[in-house]
């Protein structure tokens, strides 16, 4: 925004979707207090550190516009690792027009497109003639403090760059604050280098200590879609999938890039990462608040669909981070983040709990007597799974037995560990494995691997109940 004579005037971003050419947001100003305070999450960025820009002929039909537009560019270009490159032929413009309803009293706006990847196709920056608080807009071009009521046209068109680059508002006084007045002069600070290093240097590691955010920690539920989760490094490409119920919302975001990221700050007493193991995965690691958990390979030859890992934390404010390590032929995936993951504790769960998950295309039934409680649910979908989220040093898998049951595979915190043949001649009630585990919080799933005895007549494979202890 910039403020003059108590009219604030809005001084931002608007995005345009490619694929449908509509408005669909712009950044507004964020709280922040951290030295990368100037990155905000899926403000999309170039694929590389660098573009190109050209300049309209209204532009540079005004005095010293030309100039201070390449000295903007050139702030950019030698202060930080991102770079602006003069193209005449760019379809990156800064133009002198008034902008599109209703953005026509902003001082100056940066306009984004892309499409349905995570990276940005185009920019247009508009420098407004005037606006209906201020009439013909009184810019100065030069460099040091401007004349009164003049603004510092250097200044506001390095903030729009910064937008350009893929960075968002911030409070303060760096040139990327959220507000200006006449005469104000800033220059680009550590902030900007940090968030565009963010942004684009791979081989960054956690610029972002927990409790300095710049959205806010965030309690619940986050799917791989959200705003609150950030990505950085190459390739991530954000997909609703074919899948019916299989991913969590039908939606994954995932990147075959060597040391991309995807990480967000969560409030709560336990963090969780969903994802998705399969034959394409590699290994990722897993940080929580610049501190390595864990490594965890997420190839599988079998598909398990809302593979978790849960770790405690002390309650309060947490950054979790999730790193490709792989080769660039491989794959990491979130399918969410969930600070608030309902964890079970000692007890029996029955086959239809709410508390167990049943990605795919389940049967639930209370066809059988014999079965605890009288019920049971099956299928013979390949790569189907039941999954349940519990707390102790132990869980206990209890099926069913019969001559039409397959092969059912068995992971514990995305770690495969043994396949259970569920195949008998004659039909075996509450047949049961259990697993000793250290303890804590635990996720059990139960594939559906579509592999069977040779003596077996179907794949089928059944959950009666959980019982961790």
């Amino acid at each position: 925004m910039v403020k003059r004579n108590w009219v604030w005037l809005m001084l931002g971003t608007r995005v345009k979707l490619r694929t449908f050419a509509i408005v669909v947001g712009m950044f507004c100003a964020m709280t922040v207090s951290f030295n990368v305070k100037a990155f905000r999450p899926n403000t999309r960025p170039w694929l590389n550190n660098n573009t190109t820009y050209s300049k309209t002929a209204a532009l540079t039909g005004q005095p010293g516009f030309a100039t201070a537009t390449d000295t903007a560019a050139a702030n950019w270009s030698s202060q930080t690792m991102f770079t602006y490159i003069i193209d005449a032929s760019s379809d990156n413009r800064v133009d002198y027009r008034r902008p599109d309803a209703p953005y026509q009293n902003i001082l100056m706006v940066t306009y984004s497109w892309w499409g349905s990847d995570v990276y940005r196709d185009k920019i247009e920056i508009v420098v407004n003639t005037q606006t209906d608080s201020i009439g013909v807009i009184p810019w100065h071009t030069g460099s040091g403090t401007p004349p009164p009521n003049y603004y510092s046209f250097q200044t506001i068109m390095t903030h729009e760059m910064g937008h350009g680059a893929g960075l968002g508002h911030v409070p303060g006084t760096s040139v990327m604050k959220s507000s200006f007045g006449p005469q104000e002069v800033r220059s680009i600070t550590q902030d900007e280098r940090d968030g565009i290093r963010f942004l684009y240097d791979s081989a960054n590691s956690n610029f972002h200590p927990a409790g300095q955010e710049p959205w806010g920690a965030q309690g619940g539920f986050q799917d791989n879609p959200s705003k609150y989760i950030g990505y950085t490094g190459q390739s991530w490409v954000f997909s609703l999938l074919p899948f019916g119920q299989w991913p969590n919302g039908s939606t994954l975001a995932w990147s075959n890039s060597p040391g991309s990221k995807a990480w967000g700050e969560f409030n709560g007493s336990t963090l969780t990462w969903e994802f998705t193991k399969h034959y394409l995965r590699g290994p990722a690691e897993v940080y929580i608040d610049g501190t390595l958990q864990t490594t965890i390979n997420l190839y599988s030859a079998d598909t398990v669909w809302r593979a978790k890992k849960t770790w405690d934390v002390t309650p309060g404010n947490h950054v979790i981070e999730v790193r490709h390590t792989g080769g660039s032929g491989q794959y990491i995936d979130v399918d969410s983040f969930d600070a608030s993951k309902t964890i079970y504790g000692a007890g029996t769960y029955d086959n239809n709990h709410a508390g167990i998950e049943y990605p795919g295309y389940w049967t639930f039934s209370t066809c059988c007597p014999s079965a605890y409680n009288g019920t049971l649910s099956w299928s013979n979908t390949r790569f189907d799974n039941a999954t349940f989220t519990f707390r102790g040093d132990g869980v206990t898998y209890y099926y069913t037995k019969a001559n039409n049951r397959g092969i059912a595979g068995i992971y514990i915190d995305g770690v495969f560990i043994e396949e259970l043949d569920l195949y008998s001649a004659a039909i075996q009630w509450q047949q049961s494995k259990r697993w000793a585990l250290a303890q804590g919080p635990h996720t059990i799933n139960v594939v559906v691997t579509r592999r069977k005895n040779a003596s077996a007549a179907e794949y089928y494979v059944d959950v009666d109940r959980f019982v961790p202890d």
